[in-house]
């Protein structure tokens, strides 16, 4: 329990303060923390429902995160477990730890699956727009155009974007008739930044700036 508090101080809610453990030197505790994270994992997994870990940008994890990520898939193979990890392939480097876990064997069993994420495709993000306005893809079909032309189709692009116009009043909801409105034309001469970084910079620079100065 002390092995785990120094990591995640919130299970003293659960299981009180144990004592503290005995000190070890560096490479000797990150394996002792291996193992009891992993043990750790093993008590809290359970068939109904399975435990799912889902570890977003994984291109900004350091050698010590991806050790312990891969003691977690070598060691936990019989739990019900399924590890999710996210990365940006072009942000790994030649030598990144990452790149060498990703194309590891391991053994017999169930092996790491691979999907690499493309863009959506137009009809798919026609759908997203028609999905999350709750109208048909027809009526949605000019501003999924425009909002996919602007997003190159990328799904963080395409809901900043939505953002965007609910937050300049271009998308709104009309309460009365109880349904999304939007104004095609107005929306044609908002921001026309292609870039997803010009994009929130963009949004950044409409906070107040207290909220800009915090950031």
């Amino acid at each position: 329990g002390a092995v785990l508090l120094d990591v995640i101080p919130e299970l003293e809610w659960m299981i009180g303060k144990p004592p503290a453990a005995e000190s070890v030197p560096p490479q000797e505790a990150e394996r002792r923390f291996q193992a009891v994270f992993a043990d750790f994992v093993r008590c809290v997994a359970r068939k109904n429902p399975p435990l799912v870990l889902f570890l977003d940008d994984l291109q900004w994890a350091d050698d010590a995160s991806v050790r312990l990520l891969a003691c977690l898939i070598r060691n936990v193979r019989e739990c019900p477990l399924m590890i999710v990890g996210a990365f940006r392939e072009n942000e790994l480097g030649a030598d990144h730890p990452l790149r060498k876990l990703t194309e590891e064997s391991f053994g017999a069993g169930p092996q790491p699956l691979r999907i690499d994420l493309a863009p959506l495709e137009r009809d798919e993000a026609a759908g997203f727009v028609a999905d999350t306005l709750r109208v048909s893809p027809e009526r949605a079909a000019a501003l999924a155009e425009n909002l996919y032309r602007r997003s190159g189709g990328n799904p963080f692009a395409l809901k900043q974007l939505l953002t965007l116009l609910r937050d300049e009043g271009e998308l709104y909801f009309d309460h009365r008739e109880s349904c999304w409105k939007w104004d095609a034309q107005a929306i044609g001469q908002l921001h026309r930044g292609g870039d997803i970084a010009e994009l929130v910079s963009y949004k950044i620079q409409r906070l107040p700036e207290e909220e800009r100065e915090l950031l």
